[in-house]
C-alpha cells in the first residue's frame, strides 16, 4: 500500500463519507442515518477528549525540557505552569470541578489573573488606537469622526451639552453597525459553506498537514 494512498486518499474518502452522513441526517430524516450520525458525533467527542489528553502530555514534556535546559528566564514560567497544571488536575480529578476546593483555587488564582490581563492590555490598545486614528485617507477620516462621536456619546456629560449626539449614536449602532455586522455574518456563513465543500471534495487538505490540492 503506497504512502500516498494512506496519507492522502484514505483520509479524504473518510472525510467525504463522514461529511455526507452528517449532512444527510438533516435533509433525509432517515432513522439509520441519524443513528450513524449520532455514533459519529460520540466518537468525535471521544477523539476530542483523547486529543486534550495528548495535548496535556505534550505540554508537560515540552516544559520539563525547558526546565532542564534553564535557558533565559522562560524555565521559571514553565515551573509555574506545571505547578498550576497539576494543582488544577489533582483537585479537579480528586474532588470534582464543582467542589469547594476547586472553586476556591479557581476564584483565587484564575479569576484574578484573568482580570489582570485586561489592564495590562490597556497600553497596547492605546497605542493601536493612536495609530488607527491618524487620518491619512478619507476612510481614516470617517473612522475618526465615527469614533469621536461614539466616545463623546458614551460620556454622560456630553449628552447634556450636545443632546443630538445621543440619537446620532443610536442611529449609528442600529443602522450602520447592525448592517455591517450582518454582512460579516453572511460572509462568514458563505465562506464556511465553501470551505466545507472544498474539504468534502478533497480540494482543501490543510487539515491533513499537506498543501492544498491544485
Amino acid at each position: 500500500m503506497s504512502t500516498q494512498l494512506v496519507r492522502r486518499t484514505i483520509p479524504i474518502i473518510i472525510t467525504f463519507l463522514v461529511g455526507m452522513i452528517m449532512i444527510g441526517q438533516w435533509f433525509l430524516q432517515v432513522a439509520s442515518i441519524s443513528e450513524l450520525a449520532t455514533s459519529i458525533q460520540q466518537w468525535g467527542i471521544i477523539l476530542a477528549a483523547f486529543s486534550m489528553g495528548l495535548g496535556s502530555v505534550n505540554i508537560i514534556i515540552r516544559n520539563v525540557r525547558r526546565i532542564r535546559r534553564r535557558e533565559g528566564t522562560d524555565w521559571l514560567y514553565a515551573i509555574w505552569l506545571l505547578f498550576i497544571f497539576f494543582l488544577f488536575s489533582i483537585v479537579g480529578i480528586g474532588f470534582g470541578s464543582t467542589s469547594p476546593q476547586y472553586t476556591y483555587i479557581f476564584n483565587t488564582i484564575l479569576q484574578p489573573l484573568s482580570g489582570t490581563m485586561y489592564p495590562a492590555s490597556l497600553f497596547f490598545l492605546a497605542s493601536a488606537i493612536y495609530r488607527t486614528f491618524r487620518a491619512r485617507s478619507s476612510q481614516a477620516i470617517i473612522f475618526v469622526i465615527v469614533g469621536a462621536i461614539m466616545l463623546l456619546a458614551n460620556a454622560p456629560m456630553m449628552g447634556a451639552f450636545i443632546p443630538p449626539i445621543i440619537p446620532l449614536k443610536s442611529w449609528i449602532m442600529d443602522v450602520e453597525v447592525t448592517a455591517a455586522y450582518r454582512a460579516i455574518l453572511l460572509g462568514i456563513g458563505l465562506g464556511t459553506i465553501v470551505l466545507g465543500f472544498r474539504v468534502l471534495f478533497g480540494l482543501e487538505t490543510a487539515h491533513l498537514g499537506r498543501e492544498e490540492a491544485q
